[in-house]
């Protein structure tokens, strides 16, 4: 009796509390069980039964364990997925919020020497490359499981580590094209052949031996780690030359997770969908950063960065993305005159303060750019009727910087 009362007392001591609510806890003889190891199921399959029927054969349900450890976020994604860069921003979100909850309320809560792995399962394959670069970041053992017609959801391997090697290379499984000038795009294709018009990209075409009676081209299952771990170590290979390159992936869920999970943000990527660029891999030492706030400025100096090596990335954005952006991050305002904050006050429906101190921005730290794209006359500063008019006349743009040292 008196359950919502436990769960609050445990919640604020940051304990779990098992209670048998679950048909698989009738005695206490069954706590054994449950402390011998157990799985957590997430998914992201964009629909509600799809999640049912893969929870359904887990003995302790999502629901139930969200309750146990106090999870705030949800264990399934099952939000309508159009396959846009602000669902993969979404999706990003979630999945990062999930992982940081993972490891402190549940992997560091758990008995010493109890086994505990996530049991995952994915729809789309540039989210199963996501995933595992944000699993990888916390070091999360991973089941993977894959849906099969008629016979339901199998678990294809279990991944603990990402320093996984083969004596395999990528040769085995793919043929490869190398454009003769710089590598803007990364195609891995398990489906079709080469493109001979695809200009400056680096294709990896499955081998014509994978080809089934079907015609269509299949990766053995039994060597997706082989496979996963072969495409690293070729992508590493050329780390310098891919910096900033559009990856495309039509490859096995379980593959792209594979490869995610052990290149981790090693280079930076820009992931596509559909031919779409949806979401940049940032590179080396952004990605698992927490940053609680953005900067919104009306200028990028130099001085504004630490004297020390380092990278900036950097985006264009347009006004309904800054807003959106704006809903999830507070925003700090160094915007220095006050015609400039009360026009950016208008147009982003929210209250922007001036703010004449000077910025010194930490690693990881992001900024919202205001920028105008008009010349000013010597000493002019503009009034804010003439900035009303610049914004009228569509004379202005939006950047996101990202601050990452070396």
């Amino acid at each position: 009796e008196g359950l919502e009362e436990k769960l609050k007392a445990a919640r604020e001591v940051g304990m779990p509390l098992i209670f048998p609510e679950s048909s698989s806890l009738k005695r206490v003889e069954d706590l054994e069980r449950f402390f011998n190891g157990f799985s957590v199921p997430v998914s992201a399959l964009f629909d509600r039964e799809k999640t049912e029927k893969f929870v359904s054969i887990f003995p302790l349900k999502g629901k139930y364990l969200e309750k146990v450890f106090h999870l705030e976020e949800h264990l399934h994604f099952d939000d309508p997925f159009n396959n846009g860069p602000e669902d993969y921003r979404k999706l990003y979100g979630w999945l990062k919020r999930l992982g940081e909850e993972l490891e402190k309320k549940v992997f560091s809560k758990v008995p010493q020497g109890v086994k505990v792995d996530i049991a995952l399962t994915l729809q789309v394959v540039a989210t199963s490359f996501l995933s595992g670069i944000v699993f990888s970041k916390f070091r999360f053992p991973v089941a993977f499981y894959n849906y099969y017609r008629g016979e339901g959801y199998k678990k294809l391997f279990t991944l603990e580590d990402d320093r996984v090697t083969t004596a395999k290379r990528v040769e085995d499984y793919f043929d490869i094209y190398k454009p003769s000038g710089k590598i803007k795009a990364v195609y891995i294709r398990s489906k079709g052949d080469y493109n001979p018009d695809a200009d400056n990209a680096l294709q990896l075409v499955v081998k014509e031996k994978y080809k089934q009676k079907d015609g269509k081209k299949k990766l053995p299952e039994g060597e997706f780690l082989d496979v996963g771990a072969a495409l690293n170590q070729y992508l590493r290979s050329l780390r310098e030359k891919l910096h900033g390159a559009l990856l495309s992936l039509e490859l096995p869920n379980g593959v792209a997770f594979i490869l995610g999970y052990l290149l981790e943000d090693y280079i930076e990527f820009v992931l596509t969908d559909r031919d779409k660029e949806v979401f940049t891999i940032r590179g080396i030492g952004n990605i698992g950063k927490k940053s609680s706030t953005v900067f919104l400025t009306n200028s990028f100096s130099l001085n504004m960065l630490k004297r020390k090596p380092g990278a900036v990335n950097f985006r264009p954005l347009d006004l309904h993305e800054v807003k959106e952006l704006l809903k999830d991050l507070p925003a700090v305002s160094y915007i220095s005159h006050a015609s400039t904050a009360q026009v950016l006050s208008q147009i982003l429906d929210q209250k922007i303060e001036t703010n004449r101190t000077n910025l010194k921005l930490e690693d990881g730290d992001r900024l919202v750019v205001f920028q105008l794209n008009v010349r000013p006359k010597e000493g002019q500063i503009f009034t804010e009727e003439e900035l009303k008019e610049i914004v009228k006349e569509k004379k202005f743009s939006f950047w996101e910087l990202e601050i990452s040292y070396l």
